[in-house]
């Protein structure tokens, strides 16, 4: 009765309750002051931690929402064999779906320091271990290129499949059907020329689709460039990733790009080009959707990340000078908040995560 007064009196009722405040942010240091990390959130809300610090690769657990992480568990078996953190470069991490063969599974991928350690070539490459919860230990780590190759990156999707990409005078996946117990034997991707030197990020989609982001150098033209194997396509899709000119420089720019996948269809990807930091909504075949299309998060930044919370928030976060900094977004692409900004721990990447009550997490 009194909504048809209302309209009868030619009135709409007015919602006067604030908006709702976006998802809260938290900043937290890697443990022992490690560097380079990337972490996963499992179907219980653990946290999952990948990272390096004194010449190893570390994995650590959270079972409190990062209140604290239990005692960490080296990955590498040869002990002081990592790569030391270097800009993106550090461990990668997955974690099987929890409906696989293998739920909840712990994968990750580092490169060792062979090559530039000077031993011998039959020890150079990337190297890949897994481990399953409650184990205490790791898998002994297993070579997959025996190529210098510091770009590199994991993700483990549906029925057991685990990619690995790295580069070395082209981009190659490694594939696993049987959640990384074995992988086939390396296959290039044809058509692209990467950037030896600049981040891949690969991630499946809710539907099992493939993504990697990476940064092509063909010609000097070092723009970000989104390949798809959709769900149920055999030939992928290739999309550069932006509008305007390339960007063209003789020279690696050495930064990293972030794919993950969204809450809906596709994937979310943040990138920088010619300094900039971008972020964009992925259909299930790479291409631009929603209505926000391709946003700039910042004029300047480096070694960007995105996450987006249950509510559609996305929150894009990035380095530059010190500093570690981020802003978020509503689901049409408008600032939501004032941005954020701390001290950086150091000047490599970070790691972020959406908490089990569906808050940020950045981990630096």
């Amino acid at each position: 009765a009194l909504l048809a007064g209302f309209l009868a009196a030619g009135c709409v009722p007015v919602d006067t309750r604030p908006p709702a405040a976006p998802p809260a942010v938290r900043v937290i240091h890697v443990p022992g002051g490690g560097a380079a990390p990337d972490a996963e959130v499992d179907a219980r809300g653990a946290i999952h931690l990948a990272f390096i610090l004194a010449g190893d690769a570390w994995y650590a657990v959270s079972r409190d929402g990062a209140d604290s992480f239990g005692f960490p568990v080296r990955v590498n078996s040869v002990v002081g064999t990592a790569a030391p953190a270097g800009r993106f470069r550090g461990p990668d991490l997955a974690l099987s779906p929890p409906n696989g063969p293998h739920p909840g599974r712990v994968h990750v991928a580092w490169y060792a320091d062979d090559y530039q350690a000077g031993r011998p070539r039959e020890s150079w490459g990337v190297r890949y271990a897994f481990l399953d919860p409650p184990g205490e230990a790791f898998i002994a780590e297993r070579n997959l290129n025996h190529r210098p190759s510091d770009n590199y990156s994991l993700a483990a999707g549906p029925g057991g499949a685990v990619i690995v990409a790295w580069t070395a005078d082209g981009l190659f996946l490694n594939r696993s059907a049987d959640d990384g117990a074995t992988f086939a034997a390396a296959e290039r991707v044809e058509g692209a020329d990467p950037c030896e030197c600049c981040a891949t990020r690969t991630a499946f989609a809710a539907d099992g689709g493939l993504g990697l982001i990476y940064r092509e150098k063909a010609g000097n033209r070092r723009d970000e460039h989104l390949i798809a194997w959709g769900r149920g396509q055999t030939r992928p899709e290739r999309r550069r990733l932006g509008a305007g000119p390339s960007w063209e420089l003789d020279a690696c720019p050495m930064t990293g790009a972030f794919l993950r996948p969204a809450v809906g269809e596709g994937w979310l990807a943040a990138w920088q080009t010619a300094g900039r930091v971008s972020w964009a909504r992925l259909d299930g075949r790479g291409r631009p959707a929603g209505p926000a299309e391709v946003r700039t998060a910042a004029d300047q930044g480096w070694f960007p990340v995105i996450l987006e919370a249950p509510d559609g928030t996305v929150c894009v976060s990035w380095k530059d000078a010190g500093r570690l900094m981020w802003e978020c977004f509503d689901a049409v692409g408008l600032p939501r908040g004032l941005p954020g900004v701390v001290t950086a721990a150091n000047p490599h990447r970070h790691a972020g995560i959406v908490t089990a009550a569906g808050g940020f997490l950045l981990i630096d």
